[in-house]
């Protein structure tokens, strides 16, 4: 690899998968934190479908 491709894909924005993936991340954060860490997957899930703020759902394991 060159320097200068190097470079500019270290310089480069988040692709859509990522941000989405971060948001996610954030959102699923904020519902385990606000559950004083109690939900699991399920109750997690449920609490970010039933919100008002939209959040990614076509999101494949990676």
């Amino acid at each position: 690899m060159s320097r200068s491709g190097y470079y500019k894909w270290r310089e480069r924005t988040a692709s859509a998968t990522a941000q989405r993936r971060a948001l996610l991340t954030q959102l699923v954060t904020e519902v385990f934190a606000d559950s004083h860490e109690t939900y699991g997957h399920r109750r997690a899930h449920a609490a970010l479908r039933s919100s008002a703020e939209p959040w990614p759902t076509t999101t494949a394991p990676s």
